[in-house]
């Protein structure tokens, strides 16, 4: 309570005093106290945060390279010494470079030859064949020795062809007069076929041998066959027609016996 009354008085000290009016008495003036001056409150001093220190980054740990194993030469073979060859050598060994070149172009030309000669003889044997003329049946057309080439595949034979046939173990080059069905006739040394006198280009007439009944028919699957030098031939007036079966080719050239 003490202290409120104190404070109140302080606070009546301040006051400005109020006309009052006259008092008959004088109130003895009370000493005025001095004002206590307050201090102003100090700004609070702010103090400066440190800046954080910079922690260096750790470094990252050097790998030391490994050194390289150092390579080692492997040691080279010795080499011989090779003495210098002499002069006889060196030809012998040129004579066998060569022996050995000759040897080649032999046996590549004589597998040329081989080949070629397998190839002529499959052509021989089932497209083409030789033979080889005796006599004079076929004169002025072919003579003795004459060599003639015949294709074995013919099928389609004619009146005029010449061929090969072959009778009793014999081949024999004669032309053929006369096909399956046809009438063969010998008159007078004349040569008929069915009835007509056949025109040809053979300077000798067609004696008529004892061996064959004419007319003759020629029977079906054959031909009839006669020789140019009509005197001297032995041919279908001596053993018949001849079948298909027994004509081996037609002839297509002939090599004269004076050029071979």
């Amino acid at each position: 309570m003490k202290e409120n009354k104190e404070s109140i008085e302080v606070l009546d000290l301040f006051e400005e005093p109020k006309e009052e009016t006259p008092v008959v008495e004088e109130v003895p003036k009370a000493e005025v106290s001095t004002p206590v001056e307050v201090p102003e409150p100090e700004e609070p001093v702010i103090e400066e945060v440190p800046k954080p220190v910079d922690v260096p980054e750790p470094e990252e740990p050097t790998v030391e390279e490994v050194p390289k194993p150092v390579e080692v030469p492997t040691p080279e073979e010795p080499q011989a010494f090779e003495l210098p060859k002499p002069e006889e050598d060196k030809k012998e060994s040129k004579n066998k470079g060569l022996g050995r070149k000759i040897l080649k172009k032999l046996l590549r030309m004589l597998l040329k030859i081989l080949v070629v000669a397998l190839i002529l003889g499959v052509t021989f044997t089932i497209i083409f064949g030789f033979h080889l003329q005796k006599g004079l049946s076929m004169y002025p057309k072919f003579v003795d020795h004459d060599l003639l080439l015949y294709y074995k595949l013919e099928k389609n034979f004619r009146t005029g062809d010449v061929v090969i046939v072959r009778n009793n173990g014999r081949d024999y080059a004669l032309r053929i007069v006369a096909i399956e069905n046809d009438i063969v006739e010998i008159d007078d040394e004349n040569l008929k076929i069915n009835g007509h006198i056949v025109e040809e280009d053979i300077y000798y007439i067609t004696p008529k041998k004892k061996k064959l009944n004419y007319p003759y028919t020629v029977p079906r699957g054959s031909v009839f066959v006669l020789g140019d030098y009509r005197t001297h031939s032995k041919d279908s007036r001596d053993f018949g027609a001849i079948s298909f079966d027994n004509i081996k080719g037609k002839v297509i050239n002939v090599l004269r016996n004076r050029d071979i």
